[in-house]
């Protein structure tokens, strides 16, 4: 059986963008993301006893903030 969790992060989308060109937006956006991977990845081995995977991921702009949800997931561990 597999277990699933959620793991949500946001970036601020700075005013600047609304000016920039798209690669512009595009290496803004990459930072950012960058970032958010980068802290998921160092803290699904610890999470709730380790052994999750990032499944998927979703993004949705909020106002100013461009929000990131991450849908984890993991075998659960068999009943004895």
């Amino acid at each position: 059986m597999t277990e699933y969790g959620f793991m949500v992060h946001s970036i601020e989308i700075k005013p600047e963008a609304d000016d920039a060109n798209a690669i512009e937006v595009s290496k803004m956006m990459a930072v950012g993301l960058n970032q958010i991977v980068q802290k998921a990845a160092k803290s699904l081995p610890t999470l709730k006893g380790g052994g999750w995977e990032i499944a998927s991921h979703n993004l949705v702009r909020v106002g100013k903030h461009m929000v990131v949800s991450i849908l984890i997931s993991r075998e659960a561990p068999v009943a004895s």
